[in-house]
């Protein structure tokens, strides 16, 4: 995917527009960053093939991936 940088009118922070696997358009961080899966976690992961999994953004093992924040859970508004 090759999703244009822009900034959010709130923050002012990077973000990226991706389409989900259910066609809804998600803004996430511009930057990637590790991630682990976990069924019932508490923080979403954005995928490039926009897949959304449950997970964990930090570990004690290796990570499950790379994935993109949704914007709405970092937004400082």
């Amino acid at each position: 995917m090759n999703a244009k940088t822009t900034k959010c009118k709130f923050c002012g922070a990077p973000i990226k527009w991706f389409v989900t696997k259910a066609g809804k358009k998600m803004p996430v961080d511009a930057e990637s960053r590790p991630f682990w899966k976990k069924e019932k976690g508490k923080s979403r992961i954005v995928l490039l093939s926009g897949e959304v999994y449950a997970c964990e953004y930090e570990g004690t093992c290796e990570p499950d991936g790379y994935g993109y924040v949704p914007h709405w859970a970092s937004c400082t508004r």
